[in-house]
């Protein structure tokens, strides 16, 4: 049955958008109390007009939806091009880490 087999892998949710996702959360979950605790700011100046306009709950509806919705659509477009999602969510997850690196680097040296 190649077509059961075929629908049954294409309805779970990638490693890669899982990984990224859980990324995310651990991002968005640091930045809270970075900038809570002014141990650090926002980098992101659409992030910290969030943040200015509608306190710490805008902030986290942007970052959550600045990452729920490109996973969305790259879940969404997989069936048709799967190799092509796979490979961009890796690209993206090896740079989030590398930017994540390089973003904390300097605040973790100071705690």
């Amino acid at each position: 049955m190649p077509g059961k087999a075929s629908a049954t892998r294409s309805r779970y949710v990638l490693r890669e958008t899982r990984a990224l996702a859980s990324l995310g959360c651990a991002d968005l979950l640091a930045t809270v109390y970075l900038v809570a605790t002014n141990r650090a700011h926002e980098a992101n100046p659409l992030a910290v007009s969030a943040l200015n306009a509608f306190g710490p709950v805008g902030l986290v509806v942007f970052k959550v939806m600045l990452l729920a919705i490109p996973l969305t659509i790259a879940e969404l477009y997989r069936p048709y091009k799967p190799q092509l999602v796979t490979t961009g969510l890796r690209v993206v997850l090896v740079v989030y880490v590398i930017m994540l690196a390089l973003a904390y680097g300097p605040v973790l040296r100071t705690i």
